[in-house]
């Protein structure tokens, strides 16, 4: 995960696009925003993006959504008190409405 903090505004989950990473134009416009509002961003990285190998016999894919509800329950977990959102674009939001369904 990478994270972006500003304070103790709401906690935005973003799922980036096929094979995304914090250096992603979007995910950077992402975290540009939120900063400015003064919410805070974290960036779920999937297995094998950003220059990390995954050390683990599975990997991501549209359908896996398995890391998503470890994050999500880890920041809820971690500050119950603030608000969690996600936001997804491209793979990372059919990976959040396959999430939510």
């Amino acid at each position: 995960m990478y994270w972006v903090t500003e304070g103790n505004g709401p906690i935005v989950i973003i799922l980036h696009g096929l094979e995304g990473n914090s250096s992603s134009n979007n995910v950077k416009a992402m975290f540009g925003v939120f900063s400015r509002i003064g919410w805070n961003g974290v960036l779920l990285l999937n297995r094998n993006c950003g220059g990390f190998s995954n050390r683990l016999q599975r990997t991501y894919h549209a359908g896996e959504t398995g890391d998503l509800d470890f994050v999500v329950n880890l920041v809820k977990t971690r500050f119950p008190n603030i608000p969690v959102m996600c936001y997804g674009y491209s793979l990372g939001g059919n990976t959040l409405l396959k999430w939510l369904g």
